[in-house]
This record gives structure tokens, sequence and C-alpha cells, in this order.
């Protein structure tokens, strides 16, 4: 979260600065509220950890989607900060790279969730849609 923090305090020297820093306090909350709530259930004995009607199975997709999707929030923040074309100075793939990499594995934890009958993909393409459509009053330079 401290980099999240950190990319949120950049943007209070910009001009529209106060309409940034509620985005991100609501970003930075949010986010908190997660971990929070899977520091909670992380804490718990196995005996204590039951998900209410959740299969192990469920529970490690889901515990995977998790993890992929916080690497490509990591790959994200490391592009924002020093661009797509930029790479380790001792070698190895470019931020644009690590991103699509992680973003495949989003993906294929994504599928492993939509193919196991836990979600919908017919919902997820809806609300894909609708996102795509009201994104724009959001958005600044799309």
């Amino acid at each position: 979260m401290w980099l999240l923090t950190e990319w949120c305090d950049r943007w209070d020297a910009r001009s529209e600065r106060d309409a940034w820093k509620e985005r991100c306090r609501i970003a930075e909350r949010k986010q908190g509220n997660a971990e929070a709530e899977l520091r909670a259930v992380l804490a718990k004995t196995p005996e204590e950890n039951v998900l209410p009607g959740l299969t192990p199975a469920q529970i490690e997709r889901l515990a995977w989607l998790i993890e992929e999707m916080g690497e490509a929030v990591r790959a994200a923040a490391k592009t924002l900060r020093h661009g797509y074309r930029s790479s380790n100075p001792f070698g190895g793939p470019t931020n644009q790279v690590g991103l699509e990499r992680e973003l495949g594995d989003v993906r294929a934890a994504m599928q492993m969730i939509i193919n196991s009958g836990d979600v919908r993909a017919g919902d997820i393409k809806v609300w894909l849609t609708k996102k795509t459509v009201s994104v724009h009053k959001w958005m600044h330079h799309q």
C-alpha cells in the first residue's frame, strides 16, 4: 500500500490536486480494507478458517487470483514510476513485458475460475461492456 500512497502523494502538486487526492484516498481505503480482511482470514487456524459456502478448491482458486492480481498491481506501479520501456539496469525484460506477463497470469487465474463454474463468463462480459462505457466519464485522456 505504501507504493499507492507514494504515487498519490506525487499528484498533490498537479492542477487537479483535490480530485486526485480524493480518488487516492478512496483507493487506499479500499485496498486497506481488502488487506485487513485477507489478514484476518489468514490469521485463523485451519480449523477456524472455514469460509462460508466455499470449498477448499474455491478458496485455492481465489487465493491464486488474489496473488496474481497483486503481482499485476506491482508491475503496473513499477511501469507508472519508470515507464514501459525501462528495465532493470542489470538486465531483464522491460516493464511492458513484465506487465504483459502479469496480466496474462491474471487472465489465466480468471479462466480457471470461469472453467470451474465459480463465476459465469457471460456475466463478466456484461460487466466488461458496462465498465467500458461508464469509465470514460472518469478518464481525462482516453
